[in-house]
């Protein structure tokens, strides 16, 4: 019973007494005397344990006390109680263990730590929390999530809190150290993750129970005949109706304003369904909204909102029913090239392979013409940098229709040279009627992501230290509450899509709304180049999972070692699954001054003041194939709002074959012998709706013209530049790119709000990698691309006008369900109303050797801007207490102004721990 006293276990109760009245029972064999004895230890063991586990009249928690430090306790993790849902900062724990530091001096630099226990997957992270006392409502002083928690006692007696959010699962702490620092203090930890909301955002993303129930009412209504997705893939039976995705639909803006700003009831809560109906006599791609939720029996509505008569099915985003098929058939076929490829490709082969494969990936659109379902690939070798590994073996696959039996492969391409079938290829390679090549087995020594030295060059220095890092002197100054962000001054809720990833909602600074919505809408990429896949590559990547593949990102690498992770939770066709790590929100130095003067006066100076720059980062990374990019949301002090976007992996690498240097150069550099890097570009977009001071905004232009004027202070003429100021009246003049010779200010503003000054009050749109998609790109498979041709478009807010792109144009781009120049054609007014801006930024990619293994992130770095224009009266920094002025006081010294803000470092950093591995995707238990 020793530990039973020491935690307080719900579910652990009825086995205590369970024990004592055994114990009791058993008394009875014994002699009279020894029975007596022992049915008085039963008793009061029974009466013991029952004080310890559950005391009357004590809100406080059974807790271990620890009367002298350091203290190291070993924690019995099948005696974690369950937690009644008292609120925490980190989150709502289910299971918990409390321990009790009685007279803690003040000052008292302490630090709470834990040790995992060995083997099982860690997925759910230790919760720290320290509090004053142990009242129900009581907010903790720190608190942290999978790592230690250093603070300085406030004095007086603590509690200290671990715990899990598992149901199901222990978790997972083998022992609790708690220790006074006395050398080196620690830096204080405070939490970004504070209390649980107490009402859920209406931009929250869909929770595992949503989905799913979602996901049981549709397949158990009989006139849509769906089969579970698990079924129709485990008999490949592609003819099916299946569900592909649920996620949040959109709430209504009107609808969402009025609950924000006036208290209104919030908008009703619907998940938005994509539907494969592959067994109907035509079959067609549709969505649906479904709700409300939760779902009750007799008011679940299910609404078709797709474009009248459905999507065409031909141009839906191949899933992994179909490259299974698709594989199938190449796999056969590949057996008839067995000989080919050994002797061709260094004994590599596809068909039955082991240690030495080939492998295939495919590229878009997928056909010439509507109804047609052709795809191209191209075979590498499948080993580590596989995309810079190609092999010269291109095929065009013929996947029209539902019907595998008429699928094949309807061109082939080996060295250069075209095949209208493989068996054609295979007589003609049998007979010697074509060029043969021998390729070299795979080299590892360049495409392996391993460092090594160039033994060519000088050595680098200082190779063997660590470089800078990031530390918090006085802890964070963000806070996560479920969706919500806050910091210094700027507010919004995050939220998911499953095709782009991270969006933002409801963005606030200073208490007024600046966006309604931000967020990356799509990152697209044409390629050039001879060779057949290089040449029809284009890639719109929300149609290739750009969303569901922002992966688990590492503290110290992908984002400093103060960034706070954050999961989010996807559908996937068989449920949904959680995404680890998904998100890293952290503060950063700008390592340049927000502001700054320095006032010289010959060999001195009269007064000198700067204020350092910092601000908010939330990032994404999308490792979409063989490109990884960087996505960062990020909100400075001053109003300033900057979305980036960055490019890393590798190349989508081309052949190359000496032979056909003259035709290849005209698109590509080699890089290895038998491969070269294909010109293609990287172009964003991004939909901001901009809300300056309520929904009743313009967009003004203005041009920056020259003229030569004479003005009456001079005796001659002079040129100079001037503003040509114009209001985009109508969604016919919205359409704007970036001009060298008449460059331009964008700005949206509210005309019936103004500052002090007499000024509009707007923001400013203004990108650092403007992107033009050149005129002579006018062919069917760019029907799509408007949203590349501009670099800012303007529209009329409409809930159903979403995104620039959607992902089932990407087959065939001709007809497209949605393209920007679409939501234009009516030609909506735009002065003074509810609008939404579509933006582009971009570069273009020529590879080079430097590119090899991986492109550098540096160098690819792109920016768009949104700056207050006249949206306050003056510098909204001027009250950052962050802030040093110097003035000279005669005497050779200085005196210094830190407006009570001490800027001295106070303390050591305390680092994550960076060993840890990746968490890997999972579905997610009940709690989520």
């Amino acid at each position: 019973f020793e530990h039973c006293t020491i935690v307080r276990l719900f579910n652990f109760q009825f086995f205590v007494y369970f024990q004592a009245l055994i114990f009791v029972l058993h008394s009875f064999r014994m002699s009279s005397m020894r029975s007596v004895i022992g049915l008085l230890a039963a008793l009061v063991a029974v009466v013991g344990v029952s004080s310890a586990l559950d005391p009357a009249n004590d809100d406080c928690p059974s807790a271990t006390l620890i009367d002298s430090l350091p203290a190291t306790v070993r924690v019995n993790t099948t005696a974690a109680r369950h937690s009644k849902n008292r609120p925490l900062a980190c989150s709502r724990l289910l299971k918990d263990v409390w321990f009790r530091l009685p007279d803690v001096p003040a000052g008292t630099p302490l630090r709470v730590s834990a040790s995992r226990r060995d083997g099982g997957e860690y997925n759910f992270p230790v919760t720290f929390a320290i509090y004053r006392d142990c009242a129900e409502s009581t907010k903790p002083i720190a608190c942290t999530l999978g790592r230690d928690v250093v603070l300085i006692a406030p004095g007086g007696n603590l509690w200290v809190r671990a715990g899990s959010r598992s149901s199901t699962d222990m978790f997972g702490i083998a022992q609790v150290v708690i220790e006074p620092l006395t050398d080196n203090q620690p830096c204080t930890t405070t939490s970004a993750l504070d209390d649980e909301p107490d009402t859920q955002s209406v931009f929250a993303d869909l929770t595992p129970a949503e989905i799913n129930s979602v996901r049981e009412y549709l397949l158990n209504q009989p006139e849509y005949e769906l089969t579970p997705y698990e079924t129709a893939y485990s008999d490949l039976a592609i003819a099916s109706n299946y569900i592909v995705m649920i996620e949040r639909a959109t709430v209504p803006k009107a609808a969402t304003l009025a609950h924000l700003d006036q208290g209104g009831a919030a908008p009703a809560r619907k998940a938005q369904v994509l539907i494969y109906f592959g067994a109907l006599e035509t079959p067609v791609v549709r969505y649906f909204e479904v709700g409300p939720l939760p779902l009750v029996a007799g008011e679940t509505t299910v609404v078709d909102v797709t474009r009248a008569g459905g999507i065409e099915y031909y141009k839906r985003v191949v899933d992994d029913l179909e490259y299974d098929l698709m594989d199938t058939i190449i796999d056969t076929e590949s057996s008839k090239l067995q000989t080919l490829m050994e002797e061709s490709y260094g004994g590599y082969f596809y068909h039955g392979c082991d240690d030495k494969c080939l492998d295939w990936s495919d590229t878009t659109p997928r056909g010439y013409s509507a109804g047609e379902r052709l795809t191209w690939l191209w075979f590498f070798y499948n080993v580590e940098g596989k995309f810079v590994q190609p092999v010269g073996l291109e095929i065009l696959f013929n996947h029209t229709g539902l019907d595998t039996s008429k699928w094949g492969i309807a061109k082939i391409i080996y060295n250069y040279q075209m095949y209208l079938s493989v068996d054609a290829l295979a007589e003609a390679y049998a007979n010697n009627q074509l060029n043969k090549t021998t390729l070299a087995a795979a080299d590892l020594s360049w495409s392996a992501f391993e460092q090594r030295v160039d033994e060519t060059r000088a050595p680098r220095p200082n190779v063997d230290k660590l470089g800078s890092r990031l530390y918090e002197p006085n802890g964070k100054r963000f806070t996560i509450s479920g969706n919500r962000i806050d910091y210094m001054g700027w507010q919004m809720d995050m939220s998911w899509a499953r095709h782009v990833g991270l969006f933002l909602f409801d963005v606030k600074f200073l208490g007024e709304r600046i966006f309604y919505e931000l967020g990356v809408t799509e990152a697209s990429a044409l390629y050039s180049g001879y060779s057949a896949m290089q040449a029809w590559t284009w890639y719109t990547d929300t149609a290739w999972g750009m969303g569901t593949s922002m992966y688990s990102m590492r503290i110290g690498y992908d984002c400093p070692h103060t960034g706070v992770l954050h999961d989010v939770v996807i559908d996937t066709p068989s449920g949904p699954k959680t995404w680890p790590d998904a998100v890293c929100i952290f503060e950063q130095g700008n390592n340049y001054a927000q502001r700054r003067h320095y006032e010289a006066d010959g060999d001195s100076y009269s007064w000198y003041s700067s204020t350092p720059s910092h601000s908010l980062v939330i990032r994404t990374m999308a490792a979409v194939y063989n490109y990884d990019y960087v996505l960062d949301y990020i909100f400075y002090l001053s109003g300033l709002v900057e979305v980036r976007a960055a490019a890393s992996g590798f190349l989508q690498a081309c052949y190359y074959n000496d032979a056909y240097a003259v035709q290849e150069s005209l698109y590509s550099m080699k890089l290895r012998e038998q491969m070269s890097g294909a010109l293609h570009d990287h172009v964003f977009g991004i939909k901001a709706d901009i809300d300056i001071m309520g929904t009743a905004n313009t967009l003004a232009v203005r041009k920056i013209k020259t003229h030569t004027v004479q003005l009456p202070w001079f005796d001659v003429p002079i040129a100079q530049r001037y503003i040509d100021l114009r209001y985009v009246a109508n969604e016919a003049q919205s359409a704007l790119a970036y001009s060298f010779d008449e460059p331009g200010l964008w700005t949206v503003v509210n005309r019936g709000s103004l500052n002090r000054w007499g000024n509009e009050r707007g923001f400013r749109l203004w990108t650092n990698s403007p992107f033009k998609q050149q005129e002579g790109l006018n062919d069917w498979r760019f029907q799509t691309s408007s949203f590349r041709k501009y670099t800012v478009v303007a529209t009329a807010h409409h809930d159903t006008e979403q995104m620039p792109t959607n992902i089932n144009d990407q087959a065939y781009p001709g007809h497209p369900v949605i393209d920007l120049d679409m939501y234009r054609a009516n030609n909506e007014t735009l002065e003074q109303v509810d609008l939404v801006t579509w933006l582009s930024f971009g570069h273009f990619h020529l590879p080079t050797a430097e590119d090899i293994p991986v492109t550098n992130i540096p160098g690819t770095l792109g920016s768009f801007f949104f700056k207050p224009f006249n949206y306050f009266d003056e510098d909204p920094t001027m009250d950052l207490l962050e802030t040093m002025r110097s003035d000279p006081i005669g005497d050779g010294s200085s005196s210094v102004e830190s407006f009570g803000l001490s800027l001295d470092d106070q303390c050591v950093p305390v680092q994550q721990p960076m060993g840890e591995a990746l968490r890997p995707l999972r579905t997610p238990a009940v709690w989520t």
